[in-house]
């Protein structure tokens, strides 16, 4: 009943779905979510994300060390009246942005620079926050579960975030078929923490899985 989630990033209502998956597990009372500060000037969506006390990163490390020290003791304090822990459902997307021309081109970039395999159907995660979170909460909680969201209904070479942008979701009612989510649960002991460096290669391998595990989307 407490957990950080970690997930891929297709479309920016991800955490609308993944809000359905904490009520399905009977976790909603303790969802968080990790957002960009720049959703947060979105209209509706970004007023209803404050509203909800989402934690939103800076992606300035100087900043957002700061506040994620501030998120962990807040959730490891956060006992209910009769002395036990609250669920969590701590979702974090290491993506930092959803699939798209400019996020694609990015990690195109950083895996010709590092050697790696270009990925086509997710980009490769920053492990910093996450990495951070896990170190910090690792006492607090047992597991982390790696979803993976897939989409019907999107065409072949299309972006779900543009395909199943806000505005056509909204206004057009193009919405995907169907939401698929597969999940793995992984003891936080059995992550390597000893190191970033040692961690990000098994992040960054954990996402080459998804990115075979998305070919049937």
């Amino acid at each position: 009943k407490r957990s950080i989630f970690v997930s891929n990033h297709q479309i920016y209502t991800d955490w609308i779905h993944s809000w359905v998956l904490a009520y399905m597990c009977d976790m909603d009372r303790g969802m968080h979510i990790v957002s960009k500060e720049s959703l947060k000037k979105l209209p509706v969506t970004g007023w209803a994300m404050q509203f909800f006390r989402f934690n939103f990163l800076a992606r300035n490390w100087k900043i957002d060390e700061k506040r994620i020290a501030s998120d962990i003791a807040q959730i490891t304090g956060s006992d209910n009246l009769g002395g036990e822990k609250w669920p969590l459902f701590f979702l974090i997307f290491p993506e930092g942005t959803v699939l798209c021309d400019n996020g694609f081109a990015s990690t195109r970039r950083w895996a010709e620079k590092n050697n790696l395999a270009v990925p086509k159907r997710v980009l490769l995660p920053k492990s910093t926050g996450l990495y951070t979170y896990l170190c910090g909460l690792k006492g607090s909680v047992e597991y982390m579960c790696n979803v993976t969201f897939g989409y019907e209904g999107l065409p072949k070479d299309e972006y779900g975030e543009d395909y199943f942008s806000l505005r056509r979701s909204s206004f057009k009612g193009i919405q995907p078929t169907a939401v698929h989510f597969d999940l793995q649960k992984i003891p936080i002991k059995d992550i390597p923490l000893e190191s970033q460096p040692v961690f990000d290669k098994w992040l960054t391998d954990l996402w080459y899985q998804k990115d075979k595990a998305m070919i049937r989307f």
